[in-house]
């Protein structure tokens, strides 16, 4: 399999094209739990691909409530991040694995310390991107400003360390 990947995303590349490849729900993250060879799938696909030619686009949230550490994945991945999307979700019930999604910066991700290690990146993520999939009865782009507001903070914040 990862030579076919390999001969894939270099075909990709050829046509001027740069892969990013993203972990995008909660399904996908289940396979976070099945090991081969003591691996996970994203560790297996990245581990196994030219990080030069497949560039990792990490969502933090859903790493997450898959119930790994995104902390993990952006330390390991951090050189080959162009792109990392912020979420943020609190659990629902204490006692349950629901969650229900917020604007990033409003729930339970340590967004902070995930933006300081993005900036360890060689080189750095050239786009931040904040969703949370579902704003419910919530006004989406209330939602979606309220996210940007703290994200701009965030940045000025970190940036007069």
């Amino acid at each position: 399999m990862k030579n076919t990947l390999n001969t894939n995303i270099k075909q990709i590349n050829d046509a001027k094209y740069q892969p990013n490849l993203s972990n995008s729900d909660k399904s996908e993250l289940e396979e976070l739990k099945n090991k081969i060879g003591g691996k996970d799938v994203l560790e297996n696909i990245f581990d196994g691909t030219n990080p030069d030619l497949l560039y990792c686009e990490l969502d933090l949230g859903w790493i997450s409530i898959g119930g790994a550490k995104p902390e993990y994945y952006l330390q390991k991945y951090k050189d080959r991040c162009p792109v990392i999307h912020f979420k943020d979700y609190i659990f629902a019930n204490k006692n349950t694995e629901d969650f229900v999604f917020r604007p990033t910066g409003y729930g339970t991700m340590n967004n902070a310390e995930l933006y300081a290690l993005s900036l360890t990146g060689n080189p750095n993520p050239e786009w931040y991107v904040m969703d949370h999939d579902c704003a419910y009865e919530r006004d989406s782009y209330f939602d979606l400003k309220i996210s940007l507001e703290y994200f701009k903070n965030l940045i000025e914040v970190t940036e007069l360390k």
